[in-house]
């Protein structure tokens, strides 16, 4: 009825009722073939003041957290202001620490370039001498393996052949060392 007494546009108030629907401050209902428009003051004031009330609440908290932080901020000005008193004295303290440790450590490096040095004097014969050691363990390796290998054939031998035979007696001579189906481990020799 409004549009045609008011000679407003039927769309601009169709659109108009719908936004009053959407926010919630007009209720429908379809009654017959019509729709039914109506709306309470009472909801809508009890709308307004629990949103008042959630607000306060928010406000509050909000206060607060604010005076929590005013608290901490002073805490913090406070605790700063005794550490730059403390500060002065605390890296005294680290740097008489500090010049002792470097006095030690230079004492120390003195020392093991004294111990180099007299390794580096000796070390000529002395490394002759690692070398010689290592020849003479190489041959030792190579007689033991020899001696290994006879005792070996020797097994075979009397065991007549006998595999399953031989192989129990290897392993467990042999222990960690054993291989299936090999024999004794090879040790890495790489050393020259």
């Amino acid at each position: 009825m409004l549009p045609a007494v008011a000679s407003i546009n039927g769309m601009q108030v169709k659109e108009y009722v719908q936004g009053l629907i959407d926010d919630s401050k007009l209720r429908v209902e379809k009654i017959g073939s019509g729709n039914w428009y109506w709306c309470f003051g009472s909801e809508e004031k009890r709308e307004k003041e629990k949103a008042k009330v959630q607000l306060e609440k928010e406000i509050g908290r909000m206060q607060k957290v604010t005076k929590d932080l005013e608290k901490e901020q002073e805490r913090i000005q406070k605790e700063t202001a005794a550490a730059g008193a403390d500060a002065a004295e605390e890296e005294e303290i680290e740097r008489k620490t500090l010049t002792t440790v470097k006095d030690e450590l230079t004492t120390e490096v003195q020392r093991l370039k004294k111990d180099e040095d007299a390794l580096l004097a000796a070390g000529a014969g002395g490394l002759e001498r690692k070398k010689e050691e290592i020849k003479l363990w190489k041959q030792d390796a190579y007689i033991w393996t020899d001696n290994i290998s006879i005792l070996e054939q020797y097994l075979n031998k009397l065991a007549g052949g006998d595999r399953n035979t031989v192989e129990a007696v290897l392993k467990d001579c042999y222990g960690d060392e054993y291989v299936e189906g090999e024999g004794l481990r090879e040790l890495p020799l790489q050393i020259d």
